[in-house]
């Protein structure tokens, strides 16, 4: 089934979509939503999530995915990894205490684990090959865009999870997300609720927007052509406002 937010995305992208990378898979629930509506296949799919157990699962649930084991940060080094009874709690920042009270069933441990960086673990051969980014990491996603710079140079469009409540320590604020990703050549697009405690958002790069923008001029200057042969046969003066729906 296609989740519905990515419709919304669809909106805003004009390239062709060559592939995705996506942080923190879990159990791949947007694989449907890849292949179904960006005509994906499981070989353009890069899945990333730091836990065995769930990379062993999705292996075996889905043996042409292609998933790698890895915990993504800003270095490559040994840091805290903190788990929880709920696998969809795991990430690189502890529970705030909003989350301890809002979700008092769930608890977390901190474990070591050797971290990377998505620009050491994707080869360079290998990183035109896709051209989205999506990451959803619990409040990391700073870390992880940090240890991507040489990456987004072939990244088209970026999605972000965002929680809605600060239920993790040390989270970036939404707008110091935006400001870093506009200062390295990617303009907000949307954003779109997932859930009650998250949102999604698109973000696409500086030659993205060029496609968008020579995309409508080619569409107005078709209409126009055509409205313009139809008056002049039916010796009439019909006109029209062209304009887009990404303006709204």
């Amino acid at each position: 089934m296609t989740l519905e937010y990515f419709n919304e995305f669809c909106r805003h992208i004009s390239k062709e979509i060559t592939g995705v990378i996506h942080v923190g898979s879990h159990q791949c629930e947007e694989r449907e939503t890849y292949l179904e509506l960006f005509r994906q296949t499981d070989d353009s799919i890069l899945w990333i999530d730091p836990l065995q157990e769930i990379v062993e699962e999705m292996k075996d649930k889905h043996p042409t995915v292609k998933i790698i084991q890895a915990c993504c940060s800003d270095k490559a080094e040994t840091q805290s990894f903190y788990v929880s009874n709920y696998s969809q709690c795991a990430g690189l920042l502890p529970f705030s205490e909003a989350h301890k009270e809002t979700f008092k069933q769930i608890e977390q441990v901190a474990i070591p684990i050797e971290m990377t960086t998505l620009d050491s673990l994707i080869p360079k051969k290998d990183k035109p090959l896709r051209n989205m980014l999506v990451i959803s990491v619990n409040g990391a996603e700073m870390k992880v865009l940090k240890g991507a710079e040489t990456l987004l140079e072939f990244i088209d469009f970026v999605v972000v999870r965002f929680e809605k409540m600060n239920f993790h320590d040390r989270t970036p604020a939404p707008h110091e997300l935006k400001d870093w990703l506009g200062v390295n050549g990617f303009t907000f697009a949307c954003a779109v609720d997932v859930s009650k405690h998250s949102e999604a958002c698109l973000f696409t790069s500086q030659d993205a927007e060029y496609e968008t923008a020579k995309r409508q001029e080619e569409q107005t200057y078709i209409l126009q052509q055509m409205i313009s042969e139809y008056n002049e046969k039916n010796n009439t003066n019909i006109t029209t406002q062209v304009y887009s729906d990404l303006d709204k």
